[in-house]
């Protein structure tokens, strides 16, 4: 609390309506240690001494008052609406790219044990509430804001990956032991080799299933919120009908036609469903592009706007090889390799780029030794489509970003935040591009990049070192990106079915039974969970389309009690438009409203 900035807080203030003062707030507020002594003697003086034409007058008072001040002129006071995007620390996205996997894969983890045990609670199955607590709060511990952004020091690393790794261990035994109960329940003599396949998302999934063995199945449809009982012994025998020439280089199936050149970059991708080029005249598809990445401070944190004049060779391709020939899928795997430097190991990129017979994701699966320092890597894909705005999902729901520099408030956003998929659509046809744990990306003249890894070395020297693994899939397609099913495809990719082995034994359960499912593909079920009271189960809904629409969630069987709630799941006062009518819930959402219903039985 200095006059300087004082002076600074009131000049950085730009309304300056009558009644309205700035906030100036002081402590030690980023280490959590508030305000000093010295600090409030500092603002006495302030607010005591004589006015002064130099300076603004202090007044220290709750922020509350200030507050109501401005909720009597809110009427007066312009409303923003959209995105209050942040200029500053896009490196934040990438940074201990390791993290950001484990963290993803442990929510998903976490959001599949709650809905097995929600199966599960019915039949006598009794979890223990406080190792689930305890879970959670252990995640979000982790979720600390210099923790998750990768910008902490190497120590609180070492730690980390510790935490993270026992916690992806035991929710592992948490959901086998629930998805244990329900199968020794569930029917499974007819089959030789009986495996369930759970599916805890609300809709009936089709996409493809890797099995414990590393074989692929892609002829199951497991019911929604429930699951679907298949013999392993009962493999798919039909013949390859992808088609895989030049050395791997060419490959065609009923989706696509796919070319690489000699640097394993995509020049060919022909949509021959749709009848059309994804690649603009000339341009290429999963292009590695390195930069060097020194920003001017906060190393960890920024990426700076010049940092595509600092463009590197790009790895340099090695070998390709075709490594799958299967009747639900084929893989060509593409080695590529950096200069090795000082000493240090080599740097190697190996990524498995695989087509499915009835499926049209075009998956990517990388595994990157990584041992560069100050190096941004990116993958870009010149797609033709001419747009000026590409959608980006964020939690329960997404937002459109431009994807020209006419102003500085576009160029800005150089680089952009955005969870399981970006999707850039022209009217009748888009592509979208989803990953497994990535957010970073930037969307500029019909070029899509993902940014993969940021190598900083302060505040932690060895950031990003080592070990990588992720997967990204393309997905060009017809109509919107509503239309063509972007936001569930991501999901999938982002939520494989939980797959138990039992053996052939008769059970009171059908072999296939859908749980907690919704009707409408505008409205993601999100969360199914035991309530915190104890008493039936929790639903968290959203609609992730931005529409008007009408959901129906049906539920295993009628409930006695069903009613809004909100996120402490405390019942909410306005009654809505929830109907019950035996075992289904019919209910109204506005673009992008999050709804939780509270749901007993008897």
């Amino acid at each position: 609390v200095t006059p300087e900035e004082l002076l600074g807080t009131w000049k950085t203030y730009r309304p300056k309506l009558p009644g309205l003062a700035p906030l100036m707030t002081f402590g030690h507020g980023d280490g959590g240690g508030g305000p000093t002594s010295q600090m409030v003697e500092s603002a006495l003086r302030l607010a005591d001494g004589p006015p002064s034409s130099q300076l603004p007058q202090v007044v220290l008072e709750p922020v509350r008052s200030l507050v109501r001040r401005v909720l009597d002129r809110a009427p007066q006071l312009p409303v923003w609406d959209g995105e209050l995007y942040l200029e500053y620390h896009q490196g934040t996205y990438t940074s201990q790219g390791w993290l950001k996997r484990m963290n993803r894969q442990n929510e998903t983890r976490l959001q599949q044990l709650e809905w097995l045990i929600s199966l599960a609670a019915p039949l006598g199955y009794a979890h223990d509430k406080s190792r689930l607590d305890r879970w959670w709060e252990q995640l979000l511990l982790m979720h600390f804001h210099d923790v998750l952004p990768g910008s902490s020091v190497g120590e609180v690393y070492q730690d980390v990956r510790r935490m993270q790794q026992t916690l992806a261990d035991e929710l592992d035994q948490a959901i086998g032991e629930a998805a244990q109960f329900l199968t020794e329940r569930i029917d499974t003599a007819s089959a030789a080799q009986p495996l369930v396949l759970f599916n805890t998302l609300s809709w009936d999934r089709s996409d493809p299933i890797r099995l414990p063995d590393g074989t692929w199945r892609d002829d199951v449809t497991i019911p929604a919120g429930g699951w679907r009982v298949i013999d392993a012994a009962d493999a798919p025998t039909a013949q390859p009908s992808i088609v895989v020439a030049e050395n791997g280089r060419r490959l065609e199936s009923r989706y696509w036609r796919i070319e690489l050149d000699e640097q394993g970059r995509i020049v060919q991708l022909y949509d021959r469903v749709n009848d059309r080029s994804v690649l603009r005249p000339g341009g290429v598809g999963n292009a590695w592009q390195l930069f060097e990445d020194r920003p001017l401070d906060f190393d960890a944190w920024n990426i700076d706007y010049d940092y595509e004049q600092h463009r590197l060779p790009a790895p340099k391709l090695e070998s390709i090889q075709t490594v799958e020939r299967g009747p639900v899928r084929t893989a060509v795997e593409l080695t590529w390799s950096l200069p090795q430097v000082d000493g240090e190991p080599q740097t190697r990129i190996r990524q498995r780029l695989a087509l499915y017979e009835h499926h049209p994701r075009i998956d990517f699966e990388t595994q990157i030794d990584w041992h560069e320092h100050h190096k941004l890597l990116k993958t870009a894909f010149e797609v033709n489509i001419r747009a000026t705005q590409a959608a980006h999902e964020v939690q329960f729901g997404h937002l459109y970003r431009p994807t020209h520099r006419n102003t500085s408030w576009d160029r800005a956003k150089y680089e952009t935040c955005a969870h399981r998929w970006v999707d850039l659509s022209e009217h009748g046809y888009g592509v979208a591009l989803l990953n497994d744990c990535k957010y970073g990306h930037d969307i500029h003249d019909g070029v899509i990049r993902l940014t993969c890894i940021k190598s900083a070395q302060s505040p932690d020297a060895s950031a990003d070192q080592g070990h990588h693994q992720f997967t990204y899939s393309l997905l060009p397609h017809a109509g919107s990106l509503q239309e063509a099913g972007v936001i569930r495809a991501a999901a999938e990719l982002n939520t494989p079915a939980v797959v138990h082995t039992a053996a052939p034994t008769p059970g009171r359960l059908p072999a296939h039974q859908a749980g907690p499912r919704c009707d409408s593909p505008a409205v993601m079920l999100s969360t199914v969970k035991p309530a915190e009271s104890g008493r039936g189960l929790v639903l968290r809904l959203y609609e992730a389309h931005g529409s008007h629409t009408q959901a129906q969630v049906k539920l295993p069987q009628p409930p006695t009690s069903a009613r809004y709630v909100n996120l402490l799941e405390e019942p909410m006062d306005e009654a809505g438009d929830l109907r019950v009518e035996g075992d289904t819930l019919t209910l109204s959402l506005s673009p992008f409203q999050i709804v939780s219903l509270h749901v007993t039985f008897s």
